[in-house]
């Protein structure tokens, strides 16, 4: 493209050299989220030289892979897809503190338009205009010269070599502090941008599309013992709930419990979710497998099949954005909502109840907490805690408000969670249970991180410690829910929990990892 005519903007004439070095420069200088780590994690003990070695040895790496990538009629393509994903990347992790690995990319790509409609917001607009937009339409108004192909290997080994020696010429006058440093931080690399990005995609795809092998049947041998029984176990799947704010802990600034306080209920103190985003611990509560085994590769029944082909009545109902995940495709009863208050469940669930027979599994998966936008989780009856941060730009709000509006939500599927329970209670015709947990928590700003996606060996407690409630209307097996309420506990005991309520005859069944038998076991 010689202009771009409409804007008035006339070509600009430059060297595949000089190109290659103002791309390289631009990933330098949107990388302070790397080093911020790198200069927060380093000792320089006044090393002016170790100081300014960090930013050259960095340039020198990226100049190296762009002179070898950029390669002629590719070089205007590829640099736009770097310095938009560049962009993009650098305002979610410099905003709200979120490492983008292949969770998150998988996060993304199961995200619809409602939920990326949360996310927009006048910054991040003002962000990609003018730091991914603007130098987009420069490099697509500039003429690059190669000069030839004799002219143009010579500029690329000559930029190869130059990126190479100042890499690895400050790099090795350094060796006594930076190789000890990185083999203790390898984490480091996840703030690489975009290279990390440009890995967990392939990883993502390699993950989620590389050939599936033979589905795994786990029900064979599996059966109720008592399939006359009437049974009902309402599942509650939380969104973005963190134990930290949750006052049936040790939670005292807001009273985000005053429904299930009053409840004859058990909330579990130490409880562990097996992702810090939805797309993984969906599937992997619902797995088999415990969360150190869980691959979102695999390719098997999980308890929710096992359940429905041995006569469980198993119906999922769906108001959160990324739906179940993959879980509920082989339900035959399932209902999505179009994520606006969660009392849509409710009111779906009480519908059915005049036509329940059997054993019947009712999973709800709530919209809960999902952020940025707090604020359009619970209606406005529910603005229990002010003043609120009402916007999904969290930097415009002090930290008094975004918990503020964190609790309402919270304090909205109490109420939910506290109805469910009444209406158990009431059933006296039916073994009744209602268990609530959420799918992972949230970071509020603690050490500047926001939302949740962190991998999981360094994700803080706020994402992944959730919070659990659990009810039964059998007054001896209520007692010893509340015998275990310390144990430290987590979604791989959600599966065998399930089986074990509705009395399932199964090899897959684990009891000592059962919330509901009194051979309950903590986690290991």
């Amino acid at each position: 493209m010689r202009s771009l005519a409409f804007l008035k903007i006339p070509p600009l004439k430059v060297s595949w050299a000089y190109f290659v070095l103002a791309v390289s420069l631009f990933v330098v200088l949107m990388n302070f989220n790397l080093f911020s780590y790198l200069y927060g994690n380093i000792d320089f003990k006044d090393n002016l030289l170790l100081f300014l070695s960090i930013p050259l040895i960095f340039f020198g790496l990226v100049l190296s892979v762009f002179s070898l990538t950029f390669l002629p009629y590719l070089s205007k393509p590829l640099s736009i897809l770097i310095i938009l994903s560049t962009c993009l990347s650098v305002f979610f992790m410099s905003n709200y503190g979120i490492i983008i690995d292949s969770d998150m990319i998988r996060n993304v790509a199961k995200t619809d338009a409602k939920e990326v409609g949360d996310l927009f917001n006048a910054k991040l607009l003002l962000f990609v205009v003018f730091l991914g937009i603007l130098p987009t339409l420069l490099i697509l108004s500039c003429k690059i010269e190669y000069f030839g192909i004799k002219a143009h290997l010579k500029h690329k080994l000559l930029l190869l070599f130059l990126g190479l020696a100042l890499a690895f010429g400050f790099f090795l006058i350094q060796t006594k502090t930076l190789i000890p440093y990185f083999r203790s931080n390898a984490q480091v690399r996840v703030y690489n941008t975009p290279f990390y990005q440009f890995y967990s995609v392939a990883k993502y795809i390699k993950q989620d599309f590389s050939k599936q092998p033979t589905f795994l049947t786990l029900s064979e041998n599996t059966k109720l013992k008592n399939p006359q029984e009437k049974k009902l176990l309402i599942l509650v799947v939380g969104e973005t709930a963190r134990a930290t704010n949750y006052s049936l802990g040790s939670y005292t600034r807001n009273s985000v419990n005053e429904y299930t306080e009053h409840k004859d209920i058990t909330y579990f103190n130490n409880f562990y979710s097996c992702g810090t985003s939805t797309a993984i611990s969906v599937p992997c509560m619902f797995s088999f497998n415990p969360r150190k085994d869980f691959k979102t590769s695999e390719f098997q029944e999980n308890v929710l099949d096992v359940l429905q082909n041995i006569g469980v009545n198993v119906v999922w109902l769906d108001n959160n954005y990324g739906s179940c995940q993959g879980v509920c495709k082989r339900l035959s009863k399932v209902k999505q909502f179009d994520g606006g208050y969660d009392v849509v469940l409710f009111e779906e669930f009480i519908k059915d109840l005049p036509t329940l027979e059997g054993n019947n599994l009712y999973i709800l998966h709530l919209q809960g907490s999902h952020g940025p936008a707090y604020y359009k989780r619970y209606p406005d009856n529910f603005r229990r805690f002010t003043p609120t941060c009402d916007t999904n730009e969290l930097s415009k709000c002090t930290q008094e408000e975004i918990l503020n509006t964190y609790d309402n939500t919270l304090y909205y599927t109490d109420w939910i969670i506290a109805e469910l329970v009444d209406i158990a209670a009431e059933m006296n015709d039916y073994t009744t249970a209602v268990l609530y947990l959420s799918d992972h928590g949230e970071s509020l700003g603690e050490n500047g991180i926001y939302l949740h996606g962190m991998p999981y060996a360094l994700a803080p407690q706020e994402q992944i410690h959730i919070p659990s409630i659990a009810y039964h209307n059998n007054a001896t097996i209520n007692a010893r829910l509340k015998q275990h309420k310390d144990f430290k506990l987590s979604h791989d005991n959600l599966a065998h929990s399930l089986l074990g309520f509705f009395g399932v005859e199964s090899p897959l069944y684990k009891e000592s990892y059962d919330i509901f038998s009194d051979s309950l076991k903590e986690n290991p």
